[in-house]
């Protein structure tokens, strides 16, 4: 009885054994084979972005450029309200209505000079600041592919982190660590499979995706 049920249990096994294989087998018949120059084992580099922005000279100097002209034009500014301030200041003062009239219609004109300047001034700012960005974007893009051509190199990942050991008793800056995306490739090569997963996801029927084929 006891050799009746053991192969009982081996044959039970066995065959188990044998659907498995074949649900597997049918699980990957629609997916597409990888390109032959696909890299499955990537040489990976890594930069920490947090660093590299910091210690950027080029990328630092357009910032301070963007700065400069920042507090250039707000310094004009502050002169025209200073000037506005003080003509209000005499309008208080005045009781001759030809006088008010006057200093009333300074005042609108020197308003309306400082709207515009802030508006023209927001204008080029943000002009400055995305070039700035956009420049020193493709700048650091350029180099990284660069030396990832020079040392072989299929991928290079972009994260953040601390530079100073200090920073690392900062709970303000340890909690934005920890709420960091995923980490963002800069450059790769022949790793890429996003092709093929949708290729597979759209063309298999929506059916065997849902019976989890």
């Amino acid at each position: 009885m006891r050799r009746i049920l053991f192969s009982a249990l081996v044959v039970v096994a066995l065959c188990s054994l044998a659907f498995n294989v074949i649900l597997a087998g049918s699980r990957t018949t629609h997916a597409p084979k990888l390109p032959a120059d696909h890299v499955a084992q990537p040489r990976i580099g890594m930069v920490n972005l947090a660093k590299l922005l910091k210690e950027y000279k080029e990328g630092n100097a357009k910032g301070a450029a963007v700065m400069a002209r920042r507090k250039e034009v707000l310094d004009k500014v502050s002169a025209k309200r200073v000037k506005i301030a003080t003509l209000q200041g005499e309008l208080i003062k005045s009781d001759d209505q030809k006088t008010r009239s006057a200093l009333e219609e300074k005042i609108r004109d020197l308003t309306q000079v400082v709207t515009d300047m802030e508006k023209d001034a927001t204008q080029e700012l943000k002009e400055m600041s995305d070039h700035a960005v956009v420049e020193s974007y493709h700048d650091i893009k350029k180099v990284i592919a660069e030396i990832a051509d020079a040392n072989n190199l299929d991928l290079v990942w972009s994260y953040v982190d601390v530079i100073d050991p200090k920073d690392e008793q900062n709970a303000d800056l340890l909690r934005a660590r920890l709420n960091i995306p995923a980490a963002t490739p800069l450059y790769h090569k022949h790793v890429d499979i996003t092709d093929q997963v949708l290729k597979m996801l759209n063309d298999v029927p929506a059916e065997e995706h849902a019976s989890g084929k």
